[in-house]
């Protein structure tokens, strides 16, 4: 995934495996992006990023998930993908949310 969100225009990643983890990290940077899967480690992925985002329409977000069942996120704005994923679909819908220049 690293590869692919480079090749799509990220020009920082962190990697997280829970909630309460990507919380602490989005404290530390703010992201600009979040690439989330429903169901994580520890926690809820949309439960994570609501939590992140808060009122922040600045802050865009997708899923990529293989368990598309476990809930949607809470907007719609917020496009989810299910595994497995094409490389160029993940680019695409990256891109389609990320504020590249």
């Amino acid at each position: 995934m690293m590869q692919l969100l480079e090749a799509a225009g990220a020009t920082s990643v962190v990697l997280v495996d829970g909630e309460e983890e990507a919380v602490r990290a989005a404290m530390v940077r703010r992201p600009a992006v979040i690439v989330s899967d429903v169901s994580l480690r520890q926690g809820h992925g949309p439960a994570a990023v609501l939590r992140i985002v808060g009122d922040d329409a600045q802050v865009r977000a997708m899923f990529v998930t293989g368990e598309p069942a476990a809930g949607r996120p809470g907007d719609p704005r917020w496009p989810v993908l299910t595994k497995p994923v094409a490389d160029e679909v993940f680019v695409a819908t990256f891109r389609s949310i990320a504020p590249i220049v």
